[in-house]
């Protein structure tokens, strides 16, 4: 009876797998649809008020480039003007085109659809922050659930070996310490499975908020195809397909067409002026009603000091803008390298607690059996039950944090787009 309760015992419920292997655009059927990893980040991109933020700043800046292009088109003003009669009021329409502006208009135009540009970076960027919350939530949800199966199969086993201690119990073989033993045992594992739950509950409660409520972890992660053996491919990919790197090189644009814009400003504005007198003019400009001619303009803000210092400026914010391009590729390499750490650390490690769980297995066959022959007491049983659970939970645990690191770096790489409906 022993022995058929030991296989009974060393039978995980929850078989340990190698760590996934990356994606390439896992389809829906894999990651179980819209109810899935997919549905998870698709409803995460479209739902959260922070991508709706970002989406309504690029509408903002398409307006700014419809606003910057309209300067192309003339100025139509009007005044008016009291003489010494106060009975008499004329007045004064004018039209004017600009034909040169040294550059001025065209470089603002330049600068509105670079912000543009950039604002469509921000909304990407936006949206793979969250896909990145989103994924690391499901995968801490899934962890989680296999770590409470497994905590559960612990407590199946102990209830099991309290049940048999008792009956042996009645049996005058084992004693009410070994009963004591087995229920603080039991009490432990219990008090370890409630908390795994709780973990459960609290990350699913994550999930909803970040999806607001369109979506939750219910089907297993997909299987990724990804070089992890080339880790200086994946580094390339992530900086080629990271919004927060090409955002920053959209600033450098940025900032060289609005120097662009103070230097043209150092030149006279060349317009074409159209002038309408309106009411009764005065006769002493002794001129026509209406007028037309070239006029030039140019304003000379401190003595020119203000223009040759804000070009000054300019040149400073253009190196910081290049400065910050080259700290956020060196962040993007960081977080990929200690995710690449993490990733083979935990690999190895669930190796390593796999043959953990086999030697735990095979040990406590071996005492269930030691302890028919009267080599081992309970304690012993009870200790190599314990091991085996710890075991099969240092397992789960490697293979979550594997999983979250790897679909960390997915999501980075850009390959989780398509999953996300961002393609």
């Amino acid at each position: 009876m022993l022995m058929a309760l030991g296989l009974a015992l060393a039978t995980p419920t929850v078989q340990a797998q190698p760590a996934a292997k990356g994606t390439s655009a896992p389809s829906d059927k894999q990651s179980g649809g819209v109810g899935g990893l997919g549905g998870v980040l698709q409803a995460a991109v479209q739902n959260h008020p922070s991508v709706r933020k970002t989406i309504a700043d690029r509408e903002a800046s398409v307006a700014g480039v419809d606003e910057a292009r309209a300067h192309y088109l003339p100025t139509l003003s009007g005044q008016t003007n009291q003489g010494a009669d106060p009975n008499v009021t004329w007045g004064l329409i004018r039209l004017q085109q600009p034909i040169w502006a040294g550059g001025k208009i065209d470089a603002g135009v330049d600068v509105a659809e670079s912000k543009l540009s950039s604002s469509e970076w921000a909304v990407l960027e936006s949206r793979r922050q969250l896909m990145e919350q989103a994924t690391a939530a499901y995968v801490a949800v899934i962890g989680n659930k296999a770590l409470l199966a497994t905590a559960q199969d612990g407590v199946n086993a102990h209830e099991k070996l309290l049940d048999l201690i008792r009956r042996r119990r009645e049996g005058g073989v084992a004693s009410d310490a070994d009963i004591r033993l087995a229920e603080a045992r039991l009490a432990s594992v219990r008090t370890q499975a409630k908390d795994l739950a709780g973990q459960v509950r609290r990350q699913e409660l994550e999930l909803s908020i970040l999806t607001a409520g369109h979506a939750k972890a219910d089907a297993p992660l997909p299987s990724l195809y990804m070089n992890w053996e080339a880790p200086q491919e994946l580094l390339t990919q992530a900086r080629e397909a990271s919004p927060l790197i090409r955002r920053k090189r959209q600033d450098v644009v940025t900032v060289t067409h609005e120097t662009e814009v103070h230097q043209g400003e150092r030149w006279p504005v060349i317009s074409l002026r159209v002038d309408s007198d309106v009411g009764p003019t005065p006769t002493v400009y002794n001129q026509p009603r209406t007028r037309a001619g070239i006029y030039a303009e140019a304003n000379v803000d401190g003595g020119g000091f203000v223009g040759y210092q804000r070009i000054k400026a300019d040149a400073a914010r253009l190196l910081a803008a290049q400065e910050d391009v080259a700290a956020a590729s060196f962040e993007v390499d960081r977080r990929v390298q200690i995710m690449l750490n993490d990733r083979d650390l935990a690999t190895q490690q669930l190796g390593d607690h796999q043959v953990v769980v086999q030697t735990q297995e095979m040990s406590l066959e071996s005492s269930l059996r030691l302890y028919d022959a009267g080599r081992k007491n309970w304690v012993d049983v009870l200790n190599a039950q314990r091991e085996l659970l710890d075991a099969r939970l240092n397992r789960d645990r490697a293979k979550m944090t594997a999983n979250d690191a790897e679909l960390r770096i997915a999501v980075m790489c850009g390959t989780l787009d398509a999953l996300a409906g961002l393609e």
